[in-house]
């Protein structure tokens, strides 16, 4: 079993200690808050999880419905973002409960969902128009582009949502859930030109079969 954060903070102040005497004593302090900390994330995605349960009393009755949360829990105690994306935890749970999703999938999702930071997860939810599954985006649009309503666009506001939005899909992409690639045709309408990142204005984004669970999860 490997060593936990907890343990690996102890075996550390216990041998600062040798030398500082001071931390011996604080330990239990520190051991506290942690333990604490970790309870906090763990209450508030499960809060959001549970309130969005079909029939929760018959759900927390199966066997299955108890080990995603359980999942889940050592999950979110180890994710230092829980808090903030509590509500994305308790959609995507939820889902994935609600809709009998299969285990692998629920560990790919659970997985890839801990290690994103909030803007990972605003970018996917791009993806999802009205309810319908987008499976590829062109990146200028996700920056806030509207070729059809502004064709023209404002390339200040542009170049800060390409600031927002392509490191967000360099992550994306580094985990698997999508892959950025250069359009298959040059037709159609073209984003303005920004000094920085304008290369990548025309590509486009593409959800992979992960990333396309992942984003009806969220949905």
């Amino acid at each position: 079993m490997p060593i936990q954060g907890i343990d690996l903070l102890k075996i550390g102040l216990m041998e600062t200690s040798k030398a500082l005497p001071v931390i011996g004593p604080a330990f239990s302090t520190i051991e506290a808050v942690y333990q604490k900390v970790e309870a906090q994330r763990v209450q508030a995605a499960l809060g959001e999880i549970l309130q969005r349960l079909k029939n929760l009393e018959e759900e927390l009755k199966k066997d299955r419905t108890v080990q995603i949360l359980v999942y889940t829990a050592e999950q979110v105690r180890s994710d230092l973002l829980a808090e903030a994306k509590a509500p994305a935890y308790g959609i995507v749970v939820a889902n994935l409960i609600n809709h009998e999703s299969p285990q692998d999938d629920v560990v790919m999702i659970l997985d890839s969902l801990r290690k994103l930071v909030p803007e990972d997860i605003n970018v996917l939810k791009k993806f999802n128009l009205g309810g319908k599954l987008m499976e590829n985006r062109q990146i200028a649009e996700l920056a806030g582009h509207t070729p059809y309503t502004n064709p023209f666009g404002d390339q200040d506001q542009l170049q800060k949502g390409m600031a927002i939005v392509f490191p967000s899909l360099m992550r994306l992409q580094g985990l698997g859930l999508l892959f950025v690639a250069k359009p298959q045709s040059t037709a159609g309408p073209f984003p303005p030109k920004i000094a920085v990142l304008g290369e990548y204005l025309k590509d486009f984004a593409h959800l992979t079969p992960i990333g396309q669970r992942l984003v009806i999860a969220l949905s």
